[in-house]
C-alpha cells in the first residue's frame, strides 16, 4: 500500500483508512466461517487453564520474548511495537477471555 501510494500520489493514510471497512467485513466472514466449521466438526469447549498452567506456559515461552526484545529492535526503532506485543501477551495470559470471539468457544480447541 505504501508503494502504491507513493507511485500514484495518493495519501497512504487515506489508503489505510479505506482498508478498515473491508477488513472488518473480512473479519466478520472469517468469524462466521470459524463458528460454522467448529460446529460442523464438533469441537468442544475446553476448560480454562488455571493459574499454575498459565505460569508454566509463560516460563517455558519467556526465552522467546527475551530473544525478540534484543538490542537490534531498539536500534531499528521497533521497541514500542515490541512493548505493545508484550503488553497484549500479558493481558491474554492474565485474562484469556479477552482472546475469545464468542463465549461458547475457547481459544484452543481439540478434537474429541
Amino acid at each position: 500500500m505504501i508503494l502504491y501510494g507513493a507511485l500514484t500520489d495518493v495519501s497512504v493514510g487515506d489508503l489505510f483508512i479505506a482498508g478498515i471497512f473491508p477488513g472488518l467485513i473480512l473479519t466478520g466472514f472469517f468469524l462466521v466461517y470459524t463458528v460454522i466449521h467448529a460446529r460442523k466438526r464438533g469441537y468442544v469447549r475446553t476448560r480454562p487453564a488455571g493459574w499454575k498452567e498459565r505460569a508454566t506456559a509463560f516460563r517455558r515461552s519467556a526465552w522467546g520474548l527475551v530473544e525478540d526484545a534484543s538490542l537490534m529492535e531498539v536500534f531499528q526503532g521497533n521497541l514500542p511495537f515490541m512493548l505493545l506485543m508484550l503488553a497484549v501477551l500479558i493481558l491474554v495470559i492474565l485474562f484469556p477471555q479477552l482472546s475469545l470471539w464468542l463465549p461458547c468457544f475457547s481459544a484452543v480447541t481439540y478434537y474429541t
